[in-house]
C-alpha cells in the first residue's frame, strides 16, 4: 500500500514539474524574442525604432511555434516590440494571420491593415535574408 502512494506520488510530482516547465518556456521564449528585437532596434535622430534590420533578425528567429508568443508581443508595452511582432506574425501562414487578426494590441488598425498588407513582401525578404 505504501508503494502504491509513493509511486502515485512521484508521478504526480513528476506532472507537476512537466507542467511547470511547459509555463515556463512561452515566458523565456518571450524574454528571448524580446531581446533579439532589443538588440537590433535601429536609432535615427536620437529616437529608438524599429528597422527593416530589426523585423529580419526576429523573423529569422521566429518559427511556427513562436506565434502565441508573437501574438502576446503584439501588446508589448514597448512600441517597437509590439511593431515588429505585428510585422513578423502575418509571415508564419494562415495561423499566424489568424493569431494577428485576433491578437489584443494597443496599434492602430491602419497599422495593422498596413503590416497584414505588407506580409507577403516581409516574408520574400525573411526567406532571402535566412539563405545568406
Amino acid at each position: 500500500m505504501r508503494q502504491r502512494w509513493m509511486v502515485l506520488a512521484c508521478c504526480l510530482m513528476a506532472t507537476g514539474v512537466a507542467g511547470q516547465a511547459q509555463k515556463a518556456f512561452p515566458a523565456k521564449r518571450y524574454a528571448f524574442l524580446k531581446k533579439v528585437v532589443d538588440r537590433h532596434v535601429g536609432h535615427a535622430h536620437f529616437t529608438r525604432g524599429m528597422s527593416m534590420d530589426t523585423i529580419l533578425a526576429l523573423g529569422r528567429e521566429a518559427a511556427e511555434a513562436d506565434i502565441p508568443v508573437l501574438a502576446v508581443m503584439m501588446n508589448d508595452p514597448d512600441d517597437v516590440t509590439a511593431m515588429t511582432a505585428a510585422e513578423v506574425l502575418p509571415t508564419l501562414g494562415a495561423e499566424g494571420i489568424r493569431a494577428f487578426k485576433s491578437a489584443k494590441t494597443r496599434l492602430s488598425k491602419s497599422d495593422l491593415d498596413l503590416y497584414l498588407g505588407e506580409a507577403e513582401d516581409t516574408k520574400r525578404r525573411i526567406e532571402a535574408h535566412k539563405r545568406r
